[in-house]
């Protein structure tokens, strides 16, 4: 499996209907949570049993794994209105309008 191998394939949507666009949509979803959920067990696998391997990096047979540590600072939004007043908090917060699409399973027939 080379990099050809892990590209996805896009399909021709020309005559896509919106409802097999919507069914598509949501069966993604579906299998992407549960390949994280299968990362995360392979990732703990890897951290549990091989602890150095981890922590130095290694190799398998199609792919190299080294690890990078990084830090990150985030604003504590609770601590930031503790310390600030309503009005002041009125100066700084900035209203963002996103659209969610929420999927739910139709009862099968």
């Amino acid at each position: 499996m080379g990099k050809a191998a892990i590209k996805a394939n896009i399909p021709k949507l020309d005559n896509a209907t919106p409802g097999h666009i919507i069914d598509e949509i949501a069966r993604l979803r579906a299998e992407q949570k549960a390949l994280k959920q299968l990362e995360g067990i392979y990732t703990e696998a890897l951290k549990g049993r091989f602890p150095k391997e981890y922590a130095t990096g290694c190799k398998g047979d199609l792919f190299v794994m080294n690890p990078r540590t990084s830090v990150q600072e985030r604003i504590d939004s609770a601590k930031v209105r503790e310390l600030l007043s309503e009005e002041d908090l009125k100066k700084v917060i900035k209203e963002v309008e996103m659209t969610q699409l929420i999927f739910t399973a139709l009862p099968k027939e």
